[in-house]
């Protein structure tokens, strides 16, 4: 991917994500000012990035900037996924949950922050309750493994 096209990927995502938190059902005004202003501070550091022809840190600021839409199950989080997939951004979710479920246990303190942090959010969000309760199970297994 050419210098450009990865600065222009990068904005592009923020944009979203200012759109996502626009746009998503049953955000106060608060949550929304804050992830619009989150966003456009990145989007500033990215097009100062541009200025000065620097790509280098561009991995690194994205990472940080999708930490929350990686490792959340929050209405927020999954209305931002499904715009990144009908605009067709070429950005892949890293899904630890599915990743946990299909492995069947959960190996980090990471992955164990990020369930226990999610559980709520999985709850309202629809999931089955065999889903619900195979991932307390995998939080039980790994307190008393790691604990």
């Amino acid at each position: 991917m050419k210098k450009a096209e990865r600065f222009e990927r990068l904005l592009s995502i923020f944009d979203t994500a200012i759109e996502a938190y626009n746009t998503a059902p049953n955000l106060d005004p608060i949550q929304r000012r804050g992830g619009n202003a989150w966003f456009e501070n990145y989007k500033r550091i990215v097009n100062e990035e541009k200025e000065l022809g620097k790509v280098g840190r561009l991995k690194l600021i994205e990472s940080q900037a999708l930490t929350e839409f990686n490792e959340s199950y929050s209405a927020i989080s999954l209305h931002f996924w499904k715009l990144i997939k009908e605009k067709g951004i070429d950005l892949e979710r890293k899904d630890v949950l599915q990743i946990v479920l299909d492995r069947g246990r959960i190996r980090s303190m990471d992955e164990y922050e990020i369930i226990t942090d999610s559980i709520v959010d999985l709850q309202q969000s629809g999931y089955s309750e065999e889903t619900i309760s195979t991932l307390s199970t995998m939080l039980g297994d790994f307190e008393t493994r790691r604990f």
